[in-house]
């Protein structure tokens, strides 16, 4: 199934659960972007957990294996890992998530993730399936990684790949011009290969860029921020007043 997120970066409950209502199939709590603390993601993902738009957390940067414990205590289901350049890279992430022997995440019962281990059973199903519920996201951002995203994609306890025009752009010279065709074409590519691997895979663009990337095999996009909601709904309600005024008899 297509999904269609948005980016949570105010680091707003409210906004956040309004998000969750608002009919969009993911939002992403930004730690990378937004000056999101584990409180502040923890707070928004209680907030948003009546919603129907599921979660995702992204990380700061290089991998943080106690953050990344941390998150997955507190209940966290889907991670967003930036910057990943390599299939090694994206093998040392799903080492971070996965419980011995499958990987180096320490134990900790009582936590939100486990009800706080307050029925054994529930402590046991969780530790058995964690693996399983969890989604794994790495986020591919440069020329050199684009090229290699099936790779990347393609380590077992990935999930998918997401790829950053922004980052793509930059690593290219072409900074601030995600729509350069240049970057486009590395963008493109970079889905057709996924796509190929069987891997899934996705892209923050325009709302009008959205078809062509379906029909390319992207399934699931972001397609802004509440930031940029909320100043282009405050910058439409000024400019239609001002119109007003000046349309308005003297």
């Amino acid at each position: 199934k297509e999904q269609v997120g948005l980016w949570a970066s105010a680091c707003s409950p409210i906004a956040t659960e309004a998000l969750a209502h608002s009919g969009l199939d993911w939002l992403c709590i930004d730690m990378e972007h937004a000056p999101n603390r584990i409180e502040s993601v923890l707070a928004q993902l209680h907030a948003a957990q009546l919603g129907s738009a599921h979660p995702v957390v992204r990380v700061p940067g290089e991998l943080d294996v106690p953050l990344v414990k941390r998150l997955l205590d507190i209940g966290a289901q889907s991670l967003l890992f930036p910057m990943v350049e390599s299939a090694e890279q994206s093998r040392a992430i799903v080492s971070a998530t996965r419980y011995p022997p499958a990987g180096i995440r320490g134990v900790m019962s009582t936590m939100r993730a486990t009800s706080y281990a307050t029925e054994p059973e529930v402590l046991r199903r969780y530790y058995s399936s964690a693996a399983d519920e969890l989604a794994v996201v790495v986020q591919v951002e440069s020329a050199a990684a684009a090229r290699v995203a099936a790779e990347i994609g393609a380590v077992d306890g990935v999930s998918a790949v997401f790829l950053g025009p922004a980052d793509l752009a930059a690593s290219m010279g072409l900074l601030g011009r995600p729509d350069h065709p240049d970057v486009q074409r590395e963008l493109y590519g970079a889905i057709r290969a996924c796509v190929g691997a069987g891997v899934p895979v996705g892209t923050f663009a325009s709302e009008a860029a959205v078809p062509d990337l379906l029909r390319a095999g992207a399934s699931f996009v972001a397609v802004g921020t509440e930031i940029g909601l909320v100043t282009a709904g405050a910058r439409g309600i000024a400019q239609r007043f001002r119109e007003a005024v000046e349309a308005a008899p003297a």
